[in-house]
């Protein structure tokens, strides 16, 4: 970055030891530097560095932060112009170079141009970059709204109450898939047959009022065929009964009650 700067030894008259000691030299040595032209100083540039603009007066490369901020990806650019003017900037805020005691205008040489992107490493991202971090919206309501239908399974609770309805003449049985959601899945009860079996057997054996008992021998020796306990298929079979007897009504006289 400054070819004219020379680093030597001198020996410290108060310590008796040798001490690093920079000059200023202008010696004809420093002229045997090999110097770029401008049109080829592209071919310098370290391979994390990439061409923005290049015109016959002046080049902008760019090198992008490995973080991102503000979910964006930032780029820091050098322009040099054809005159030795180099100037950094960062999301178009304008570095000033004197903070880091580099110089504003180089000449272009062998030594100098990797002098200068080595001297890019210094400059840090938050120089020149606004982060924001939004705190102030992290307990705010959300701009993107969706709106969301509560379901139970498969199916919603209002649909299937709408479907027990339809189903059942009486319109007061809890639907099978609701006692199914509510309890089946968190106790041992029997689990009973399908509906399409248990119709076919209500149709085919008389029904009447109060617990058939073939059907409660039918449906113990059923619990007892898949290893249930005693509590277990016992609940099951009050439930399956009085979900089976769906046809039976109650009616009110004023003598007594019928069913």
């Amino acid at each position: 970055m400054f070819p004219q700067i020379q680093k030597s030894s001198m020996n410290c008259q108060k310590q008796g030891g040798k001490k690093q000691s920079f000059k200023c030299s202008v010696e004809s040595s420093i002229c045997d530097i090999a110097a770029v032209e401008f049109k080829d100083i592209d071919t310098w540039k370290p391979y994390d560095w990439f061409i923005l603009n290049k015109l016959d007066e002046s080049i902008i490369l760019g090198q992008f932060f490995k973080k991102t901020f503000n979910e964006n990806k930032t780029a820091m650019e050098l322009q040099m112009s054809k005159t030795g003017q180099i100037s950094i900037t960062i999301a178009g805020l304008l570095i000033n170079l004197s903070e880091y005691f580099k110089p504003n205008k180089v000449q272009y040489t062998a030594r100098s141009l990797p002098a200068i992107f080595r001297c890019t490493r210094l400059i840090k991202h938050c120089h020149g970059y606004e982060i924001k971090t939004y705190d102030d919206q992290k307990f705010a309501t959300s701009f993107n709204c969706t709106k969301e239908v509560c379901k139970v399974g498969k199916q919603s609770m209002n649909a299937i109450r709408i479907s027990s309805n339809t189903k059942s003449k009486t319109s007061v049985r809890w639907d099978k898939d609701i006692i199914c959601m509510a309890y089946m899945t968190l106790n041992k009860w029997l689990h009973l047959p399908s509906e399409k079996m248990l119709k076919i057997y209500k149709n085919a054996v008389h029904q009447g009022p109060g617990i058939i008992p073939e059907m409660m021998l039918w449906m113990l020796n059923e619990g007892k065929r898949q290893i249930k306990l005693d509590e277990g298929y016992y609940g099951g079979l009050i439930l399956d009964e009085l979900a089976i007897q769906e046809d039976l009504q109650l009616v009110n006289t004023k003598e007594c009650s019928a069913s």
